[in-house]
């Protein structure tokens, strides 16, 4: 087990203890797959709306930001629309995820921006973390990230000026 599944088993909560019989993935339309892929509602839907695989989410989240990342151009180098909602917000309450869904999203999505070449990207999901951290007292853990990210933009900021 990494340090990342080992943090969130020590966090996790009973998220998905409330799950009503019937509830469907909001995204695949499927019920829970197992004990390691539970259907969870971290946001501020209610009745049977909102819950959703974790993977599902994230798979969901990074097909969006891999969208808005490639729409950029020179002449417009942000894309018009957040591309962060998509990683901390429900889509469908459009409210932050929370408690164990939010910790999850936020872990998924550094995870997968390690593998992203979009510098924002991991910006991004390095912010998210270390927010994370903090709200879950872990705030070495949460510095260490700032610490790299600050790293990461004195790096930028010195490629621009020698390019400048």
């Amino acid at each position: 087990m990494g340090k990342l599944e080992e943090y969130l088993a020590s966090q996790s909560d009973k998220a998905n203890a409330d799950v009503p019989d019937g509830a469907t993935c909001w995204i695949c339309l499927c019920g829970s797959i197992d004990d390691d892929e539970p259907l969870l509602r971290g946001c501020a839907c209610r009745g049977d709306a909102g819950y959703a695989h974790v993977s599902c989410l994230a798979d969901s989240a990074e097909k969006k930001s891999k969208t808005l990342y490639a729409s950029r151009t020179p002449s417009s180098p942000k894309p018009v629309v957040d591309e962060t909602n998509s990683w901390s917000e429900c889509g469908l309450c459009l409210q932050s995820f929370t408690g164990t869904l939010g910790r999850r999203m936020a872990f998924l999505h550094y995870e997968r921006s390690k593998k992203s070449s979009d510098i924002d990207d991991k910006r991004l999901a390095m912010q998210q973390l270390s927010t994370i951290y903090m709200q879950d007292s872990e705030s070495e853990k949460a510095l260490s990230l700032l610490r790299r990210l600050r790293q990461m933009d004195e790096k930028l900021t010195k490629v621009a000026e020698e390019r400048g």
